[in-house]
């Protein structure tokens, strides 16, 4: 896996079980009625090499892929670097990657990476669980990012917006969408108490974030994602958590305008 592949938010986010199935063909003796041979047991899989809390550098499996990319990375103007390699190579470069960035790294189960079939689901399991005090997680920006799609939100085209990037960090009811990152000058930020990452949407047009009808959800989708012909939505907002230093939380309504242009944001570092 190749580190720009995925973009991870640094400070934000088995149990699959794999299960192998093995057909033994009964093997009928003869005459006599004597029972069919035992089969053998299966082979144990290959070992993964795993040592909790022992961990190679990153770099040795940065570029190794299951679906290698070809061409011209956009970003660097250079040949993609990928090789092929297995999914195994991939989740050992996120634990790795992980261990090395993440601000809670001692606050990760390090769990074997050859237990998990999909990339993503072992990405779900490397953060913190922690709560705060209110019951909120420590951790509410673990999501990943498709490379190319950040690629190009970061060149600074020209598009339909808030200024704010939503991110729905669960899709499915009980709904969590907050905003990860705003960008300045733009209608998100030109407000009496401008949106800031972290802040959480209750509500869109008077449509709770709950609302699992037809109608709400296109409601929903249609502030989300705002178009030319419907650039004016309503949102009510938490502004921020009674965990944070900042003070109590703030419900807020905010009416958001898209129609103007609005550049591509802006790089933050943590």
């Amino acid at each position: 896996m190749y580190e720009g592949q995925v973009v991870r938010t640094r400070i934000i986010r088995f149990l699959t079980i794999s299960v192998l199935s093995f057909a033994f063909a009964g093997c009928g003796g003869g005459g006599g009625g004597g029972m069919a041979a035992t089969p053998p047991p299966p082979p144990p899989p290959p070992p993964s090499g795993f040592q909790p809390g022992v961990f190679m550098p990153a770099s040795t499996f940065a570029a190794k892929c299951v679906a290698p990319r070809a061409g011209i990375d956009p970003a660097t103007g250079q040949p993609f670097p990928d090789i092929a390699g297995t999914t195994l190579d991939e989740n050992n470069f996120l634990r790795s990657f992980s261990d090395d960035t993440y601000l809670w790294f001692d606050e990760i189960t390090d769990q074997d990476p050859a237990g998990f079939n999909d990339p993503l689901d072992y990405f779900d399991q490397l953060k913190t669980f922690a709560t705060t005090n209110s019951g909120a997680d420590r951790d509410k920006f673990h999501f990943t990012f498709d490379s190319l799609d950040w690629f190009n939100l970061s060149q600074g085209g020209v598009s339909v917006g808030y200024g704010a990037e939503f991110v729905l960090l669960s899709a499915v009811v009980p709904r969590d969408v907050v905003v990860a990152f705003t960008e300045p000058n733009s209608p998100a930020t030109n407000l009496a108490l401008p949106l800031a990452r972290g802040a959480k949407v209750l509500t869109i047009d008077g449509v709770d974030i709950n609302d699992n009808t037809q109608a709400g959800v296109d409601a929903l989708n249609a502030g989300l994602f705002p178009s030319a012909a419907d650039p004016q939505h309503t949102f009510e907002i938490l502004s921020r958590l009674p965990d944070e230093p900042h003070g109590d939380a703030d419900r807020d309504f905010h009416q958001l305008d898209a129609g103007a242009e609005r550049a591509g944001p802006q790089h933050h570092h943590r």
